[in-house]
């Protein structure tokens, strides 16, 4: 697909921790999830996952970081709601 198109290429839907850095090494380079942590029955837990499962390999693309930034700043202000 990557050598089709010059686009940012996103994985969306199905989306959680256990498979997210297997979506990034198939080529995505990002992930976007809403309801594995919003849905969650512990959001602050769910944000903590996604954050471990990103963080335990050595992916280090831009928007892979952005990612991570993006889901501890969502971590971290669940922390401070509580």
């Amino acid at each position: 697909m990557r050598s089709r198109c010059g686009h940012v290429l996103v994985g969306i839907g199905g989306v959680n921790a256990a498979n997210a850095a297997d979506v990034i090494r198939a080529g995505a380079d990002g992930i976007a999830v809403v309801s594995a942590i919003c849905a969650a029955e512990d959001p602050e837990r769910a944000a903590g996952a996604f954050c471990r499962s990103l963080t335990n390999y050595e992916i280090r693309i831009d928007y892979v970081q952005h990612n991570i930034s993006s889901i501890l700043a969502l971590h971290n202000i669940m922390k401070e709601d509580d």
